[in-house]
């Protein structure tokens, strides 16, 4: 079978229940015959329960002659477009979170504010919404909460699969790598070795790519590796600047509950310089800088939100604490902080895996949080807290002061997105029902309960203090004003239209209030 690659995407029928197989593209013939492509891909040509587009556009005019392993007959279409009737219209599709239009996503990679913009890489597959295939997806927002999804900034290649990483603005051009007026936009990723057929053989490496076009293309460095194999399955860098050592900082993941710290001058050429361990902890690190009482900390946070608390002396990091826990749920998983930002905030978003009944895509990102850090003679711990943008999306409210807590509270609530605040004196078990889900609120245990999720909350304050803000499939819960928080997987009942509060003794309910929030793609908007 042969085909010559002239639209953007091609399209390949997709049942997730059907056997996967190998999609093979080669150019030639032959013993001159080579493989250009390979993705994991379960197509059914006979029952498809959805299409998948994938961008094949860097090769558009070349000729492929292309078969499965196993082998099967079916016909592929192009397209210069996605064709996907009713989108953002779906059930259950997020309404405040970010997706992407089809396909898998995970772990968010290269966050960075470049030039005015946001920039959110993700891990994404193109070929279904199951995992595998990683490439870089990407998008861009003015605001934090309106995405808009772009192409896709990093394929797979004879490296391996694009595996996450971050960002950085090369603002001195110490990478040489400049080409206009503006400074380079640098990605480092992982490249995956053994993911695909390309890569057979190989192992995980540390790779730049580099955009002299505010993040339009991307050109992979010519001289990848950075930083080659170092040990198991070492992935996932996080670049920094570190004023302190007055260098570039690499955290890697190495192996175990193992992180390698590397640094450089010039973001190429990269040593070791330490190594720290996270107990309990792997995959994904970030690490991000407070100034507080003139002295710098740093927080460094694995994929499953254990962080230390440390700062860079002598030319090292020397932690200062013990791993605390900053999130509470498995559904919650690799944030990443935005390099770039300019009003001294630290904001981040967080793969929420959630398996969600919308079949075009399973998971969603969090929505943007600011990150604070707490610093008292108790010592010292890691905030998470909706950015303030998220009040731009504000359309209606039930505001409650001051009531004695005699009789259940019940507001009436639309099919639609909310942000839910409540404070309550520290008295008394609270129950939350909201779209047929119970939060249990037990001052007694000092938790808040959710099916299998136990969330802390701190008996040491004279008040409960929750925010949840509530989507079509999920519950982001913050207490103490983000000490504690938690993802919670919650597909709303939308024939329980209501949310109660009650409780076992009379509490007084402090404060209460129940924002509607505007849906963030227009074309919700619009129905």
């Amino acid at each position: 079978m042969t085909i010559v690659i002239e639209k953007k995407y091609i399209v390949v029928p997709i049942n997730n229940n059907a056997t996967s197989k190998k999609l093979c593209f080669y150019d030639g013939a032959g013993n001159e015959k080579r493989l250009v492509m390979d993705f994991d891909c379960k197509i059914d040509a006979f029952s498809p329960q959805y299409m998948a587009y994938i961008d094949v556009s860097r090769h558009i005019g070349r000729k492929f002659s292309y078969d499965t392993i196993p082998h099967i007959e079916f016909s592929i279409e192009q397209s210069d477009e996605r064709k996907l009737d009713g989108l953002y219209k779906e059930n259950y599709r997020p309404l405040i979170h970010f997706t992407p239009e089809i396909g898998w996503i995970n772990d968010p990679n290269g966050m960075i504010k470049y030039q005015g913009v946001y920039h959110m890489f993700y891990q994404y597959n193109p070929c279904g919404t199951e995992w595998g295939n990683m490439h870089w997806g990407h998008a861009t927002s003015v605001d934090l909460l309106h995405w808009k999804e772009k192409d896709i900034a990093l394929f797979p290649d004879d490296m391996g699969t694009m595996y996450s990483g971050s960002a950085i603005e090369d603002v001195h051009n110490v990478t040489g790598l400049q080409e206009g007026e503006d400074a380079p936009m640098l990605l480092f990723y992982t490249a995956a070795g053994d993911r695909n057929m390309l890569s057979m053989g190989k192992g995980r490496t540390q790779c730049l790519a580099y955009s002299n076009d505010g993040g339009k293309t991307f050109k992979k460095y010519a001289g990848n590796p950075v930083i080659g194999h170092v040990v198991g399955y070492n992935r996932d860098p996080k670049i920094v600047w570190v004023e302190e050592i007055n260098k570039y900082l690499i955290v890697l993941y190495l192996h175990e509950e193992k992180y390698g710290l590397f640094v450089s001058d010039n973001m190429i050429n990269w040593i070791l310089l330490q190594e720290i361990k996270i107990a309990n902890e792997s995959e994904c690190p970030d690490i991000y800088s407070y100034r507080v009482a003139d002295k710098n900390y740093w927080v460094l946070i694995g994929a499953s939100d254990k962080y230390i608390v440390g700062v860079f002396r002598g030319g090292r990091f020397v932690p200062q604490t013990q791993e605390r826990q900053l999130s509470y749920s498995p559904h919650s998983y690799a944030g990443q902080s935005f390099s770039g930002i300019d009003d001294g905030r630290v904001i981040r978003m967080v793969w929420q895996k959630l398996k969600m009944p919308c079949l075009r895509v399973p998971h969603q990102m969090s929505i943007p949080m600011e990150m604070k850090l707490k610093v008292s003679d108790m010592g010292c711990f890691l905030t998470a807290y909706p950015v303030e943008e998220l009040k731009q999306l504000y359309v209606d409210a039930e505001v409650i002061s001051n009531r004695m807590l005699e009789e259940p509270i019940e507001i009436s609530l639309d099919k639609a997105a909310y942000d839910i605040h409540i404070v309550a004196d520290y008295d008394g078990n609270m129950k939350l029902e909201l779209f047929g889900h119970t939060l249990h609120i037990n001052t007694q245990d000092d938790c808040i309960t959710f099916g299998k999720i136990k969330l802390p909350i701190s008996s040491d304050r004279e008040t409960v203090d929750i925010r949840i803000v509530v989507d079509s499939c999920s519950f982001e819960v913050f207490a103490d004003e983000g000490r504690f928080c938690a993802t919670m997987y919650a597909v709303c009942d939308y024939n329980l239209p209501y949310m109660r509060v009650s409780a076992d003794t009379i509490v007084n309910i402090r404060a209460l209030s129940c924002y509607k929030l505007s849906p963030i793609n227009k074309e919700v908007e619009q129905t």
